[in-house]
């Protein structure tokens, strides 16, 4: 343990003399630098201005004479005739008044008042057979809640206000089923040619 701690004590006293070695070092090389950086401005001289020449005054430039203008005479007037002498006028041409027409007055026109087309008579359609309650335009397929008894084979008409085409029923579904007729009062799946409205009228032919 004696061994031990010498050495530790001698490493210790190696590494504080290296620090203090270290440490002068420093301090001379700041010093031998600061010497140097003095030495250098002194060495400098000092830089003599150079003179700017004296900016030369611009002569003031000469004035031109002013030249006499010569003074024109007016010209003699010339003497008016005697009142009871003939004096011969020009005799200035009238000028014809052209008789302008009367603009014509714009007549406004009628318009015609586009007639809404009449909803064809219960009579010419047919009896009714139901109304559309509901339309699906992928399928193509018009939801008809009957009025009248309607069966497979049928040939109905679908009108109202911007739909107006005749068919004939070739499959008719409740629910989804196939069924060839129906009654009063049911709910019926017909495919149409043409896209139907909802509030359309269905009638039998």
């Amino acid at each position: 343990m004696p061994i031990v701690e010498n050495l530790l004590e001698s490493i210790g006293h190696f590494l504080v003399k290296k620090a203090r070695q270290s440490r002068k070092r420093k301090s001379l090389k700041k010093r031998s630098r600061r010497k140097s950086a003095a030495g250098k401005k002194s060495s400098r001289r000092p830089l003599s201005k150079k003179k700017r020449p004296a900016k030369k005054k611009k002569a003031a430039p000469r004035r031109k004479p002013v030249k006499k203008t010569k003074t024109t005479k007016a010209p003699p007037r010339k003497k008016t005739p005697a009142r009871g002498k003939n004096i011969s006028r020009k005799k200035t041409p009238v000028k014809k008044k052209i008789a302008r027409k009367p603009a014509r007055k714009a007549v406004k026109r009628p318009v015609k008042k586009p007639v809404a087309k009449k909803a064809a008579s219960p009579k010419a359609a047919g009896k009714p057979a139901g109304e559309v309650t509901h339309f699906f335009d992928r399928i193509s397929v018009c939801v008809v809640k009957t009025t009248a008894p309607i069966k497979v084979g049928d040939r109905i008409r679908v009108s109202g206000r911007h739909t107006d085409f005749v068919q004939a029923i070739r499959s008719m579904q409740i629910e989804s089923v196939d069924v060839k007729s129906a009654r009063k009062g049911q709910l019926i799946g017909l495919k149409t040619p043409r896209p139907a409205k909802v509030g359309d009228k269905v009638y039998k032919m």
